[in-house]
């Protein structure tokens, strides 16, 4: 949940500022989050147990939104607070686009640019 919700919040903050516009901008942004899980991708199945299972202890997981430096520096009941901590930076980053954009929607409508 964790790791997810983080992928979000970078991806959304990503394309918020450098692809406003983008035509699937909600899908891009929930495949962000995505990415942040692919190193956990062998628990969910032996077929991915191989090379995988080594990922998330390697430094090359923090090219998945720091997945490695997550788990190296939140652990056992800190890693529930720290979720839910993560959960509430998303509603913030979400809700903050989604606010900005129908501001600037609004703007374009009222100066016949929409």
């Amino acid at each position: 949940m964790t790791h997810f919700a983080l992928g979000i919040v970078f991806t959304a903050l990503l394309v918020q500022v450098f692809i406003p516009d983008a035509k699937y901008k909600r899908t891009v942004i929930f495949f962000g989050g995505a990415w942040a899980l692919l190193p956990d991708l062998y628990r969910l199945s032996p077929a991915f147990d191989g090379a995988l299972r080594q990922l998330p202890e390697s430094r090359l997981a923090d090219l998945f939104w720091f997945h490695w430096t997550l788990n190296q520096y939140v652990t056992g009941t800190e890693f529930r607070y720290v979720g839910a901590f993560t959960i509430g930076v998303l509603f913030v980053v979400l809700f903050g686009i989604e606010l900005h954009d129908a501001i600037r929607k609004q703007g374009d409508a009222k100066h016949g640019h929409g």
